[in-house]
């Protein structure tokens, strides 16, 4: 059986939340790098060929929690990261997140959008 444009639009948004999550996580990050890590980690995305868009946010109140302060920085992990992406794929359009719920790194699909039915 031939999976379906939205079937392979949904595991093409699943391979592209992964790849991020898995390429960035174990970062070294700090207050003063959280800004450009947030651009590198978009650029990256973005440079993949099913992303339409995507935004990151990395918490900073978890990351100033999350810093050994006497060597000012932490390893990016799923807790701190906020992120939104949109894939495409043909006429499907797929909005993934990065998140956490009760301390739990979550990425999931949240909407799925098709011109066909």
């Amino acid at each position: 059986m031939t999976p379906s444009e939205r079937e392979r639009a949904c595991f093409e948004a699943g391979v592209e939340v992964g790849a991020l999550y898995h390429q960035f996580v174990g970062t070294p990050v700090g207050p003063e790098t959280t800004a450009s890590l947030e651009r590198a980690i978009e650029d990256a995305g973005e440079n993949r060929p099913n992303c339409g868009s995507i935004t990151v946010d990395i918490r900073d109140d978890e990351l100033l929690d999350a810093i050994e302060h006497d060597n000012g920085y932490t390893a990016l992990d799923g807790s701190l990261l906020a992120v939104e992406m949109t894939v495409r794929r043909g006429e499907t359009t797929v909005d993934a997140t990065i998140g956490t719920t009760d301390d739990d790194s979550l990425l999931r699909i949240v909407d799925i959008e098709s011109a066909r039915r």
